[in-house]
């Protein structure tokens, strides 16, 4: 007899920023959270069958941080010790709203323009989480799933391909954007609804920096659209959507040119409009696909709720020569290259106008340094994953003091320097997690980057594959999960240096390193679990307590 699937989910608010906070995503350091549109919260569900309890938290924020993980996984083993929470049991998602606060992450290079770590803030949001997973798993009861998707209206202008121009380097003669909607169903065993779980790619950046607001934008409109619907015409005023991202990094929902702000937005002149339009959008989808689930969808059943998680040295990592020309190949330790300053058209950064000029940069030494580094043609910024002992723009040291200062990164860096803030670690991870969890027939690979839309092609392709002999017919890819080491385009796409190609941290073989670690950790999912091994892989090292007591916001005074 197949045990009965175990679920409860919940939600609960999270802290209101400091006003003196950024904008997490912007990376404008005029961009701050001076007043409260939408006030965010933290989604929590729980999933239970058999005794293997999966936790899935959705925190209203830009990207979710490994060091929140970590106090975040602690402090629920404390208070549910029956849940038996480890490694493999949960995880940490965000919906990726660029209008949520900073100041929550240890990785430097991430909290320079906030300037500092925040730890009142930090504290908030492991608290949100417990919170809301204490309430989810109190609500548990026997419940039922199912898998089904659907499309949005292409006459909906609610995704857009931000690169068409590094896309159309895949040669794939595939459409940019990717419409499907995937949703996972879970009703209560009456039949009455309890929580979804939607994917749908779109960017959650319909509010721009100068709205200096905080909202949780398309994804958590989307969420309170369906939450009370759920409320009116299901009789669940209990009822809890988590609309997570899926392979997001190219998709945008902005398109028309504001000459006067000077970049794009969305349907709306006013940025809250957009949101709320587009969240409309997508709940009004996502409604349709759960209430068709039951009779036209896929029952997850089976005795399978399964969970692993893989940690990947990204640093000199050897992948898998099928996903890289057929030729051995390596990942590099994480390096920010120029493009991520010229941002992108929603976003534009310092080095906008100087793009043509980079892309020439870019071209030429592609030809001089052949395909063989790492890094390919990548024209440095910050060697962030060697921290202070990096260089900036390949010859500028980055942990002295002394630098000009001619703006607030750098008077940030000196004021860390003479407080002993920069410390030995990485400013941004190398070590980084694969996460995979099964429900029956369904995966959802969860990463710690933003994959674009061909990359999670690809990476899909490769899970399918690596647990076919599970019983695997359906996997989603999903970032911004566990921790955050920015994108993952594929090779072709970085070769042309973007911006998503400049924030990809390890190199041309960044997706191909990822998808490594999903076949390897595929091999251990297909493995009894009194067989796997025990180690998970490298995990990235703590930052000692009196570096994070030297980058505590704000650190400028």
């Amino acid at each position: 007899m197949t045990p009965s699937l175990l679920a409860g989910a919940a939600r609960a608010p999270q802290p209101v920023p400091d006003p003196r906070m950024e904008m997490m995503g912007w990376g404008r350091p005029d961009g701050r959270c001076t007043t409260v549109s939408v006030p965010l919260e933290t989604r929590a569900l729980v999933l239970d069958q058999a005794g293997h309890v999966l936790v899935v938290v959705l925190l209203e924020l830009c990207f979710p941080a490994f060091a929140l993980r970590e106090a975040i996984l602690a402090a629920l083993q404390a208070r549910l010790p029956a849940a038996a929470l480890d490694d493999h049991r949960l995880l940490v998602l965000a919906n990726h709203t660029h209008a949520g606060p900073g100041g929550y992450t240890h990785d430097l290079f991430y909290t320079l323009n906030n300037p500092g770590f925040s730890p009142p803030t930090f504290d908030a949001l492991v608290d949100a989480a417990v919170a809301a997973v204490t309430a989810a798993w109190a609500r548990r009861a026997p419940a039922r799933a199912w898998l089904h998707r659907g499309e949005t209206d292409p006459s909906d202008p609610v995704a857009h391909n931000r690169s068409p121009e590094a896309y159309a380097r895949n040669r794939t003669g595939l459409p940019p954007v990717d419409r499907t909607m995937h949703l996972l169903r879970i009703d209560h065993a009456d039949g009455s609804p309890l929580a979804l779980v939607d994917w749908f790619a779109v960017h959650c950046t319909s509010v721009h920096s100068d709205r200096c607001t905080v909202h949780p934008d398309n994804k958590g409109m989307a969420a309170r659209f369906v939450e009370q619907h759920a409320r009116d015409a299901w009789g669940a005023p209990d009822f809890v959507a988590l609309f997570a991202q899926p392979a997001s990094g190219d998709i945008s929902p902005n398109w028309r040119k504001d000459r006067a702000r000077g970049f794009t937005i969305g349907r709306h002149d006013d940025d809250l409009e957009s949101a709320d339009w587009s969240g409309s959008v997508q709940g009004m989808v996502a409604r349709r696909i759960f209430e068709a689930a039951p009779s036209a969808g896929i029952p997850l059943e089976g005795p399978l709720l399964d969970s692993r998680i893989l940690w990947l040295d990204m640093d000199g990592m050897a992948v898998a020569p099928a996903f890289a020309d057929g030729r051995p190949r390596q990942t590099g330790s994480a390096t920010v290259g120029l493009g991520f300053l010229e941002g992108t058209r929603e976003g534009p950064g310092p080095l906008l106008p100087l793009a043509p000029l980079r892309i020439a940069m870019a071209r030429v030494l592609g030809l001089l340094m052949g395909p063989d580094r790492p890094h390919g043609n990548k024209l440095p910024f910050s060697q962030a994953g060697r921290g202070r002992h990096g260089k900036a723009f390949g010859f500028v040291a980055q942990g002295r003091g002394g630098l000009p200062p001619i703006d607030d990164i750098l008077r940030t860096v000196d004021a860390l320097h003479a407080r002993g803030g920069l410390g030995d670690a990485p400013w941004l991870p190398d070590r980084v997690p694969v996460f995979v969890w099964q429900l029956g027939p369904l995966a959802v690979v969860s990463l710690p980057v933003e994959p674009t839309t061909q990359a999670g092609r690809l990476m899909a392709h490769t899970a399918r594959v690596a647990l076919a002999d599970n019983g695997v017919e359906h996997v989603i890819i999903g970032g911004y999960a566990n921790s955050f080491a920015g994108y993952a385009t594929t090779a072709p796409e970085f070769r042309m240096q973007r911006y998503e190609a400049g924030h990809t941290l390890h190199g041309q073989w960044t997706t191909a390193g990822y998808r490594t670690g999903i076949l390897a950790l595929g091999r251990v999912l297909c493995t009894p679990a009194a067989e796997r091994p025990e180690s998970a892989g490298p995990r990235p090292p703590a930052l000692p307590p009196e570096v994070v007591a030297a980058r505590v916001f704000p650190v400028l005074g």
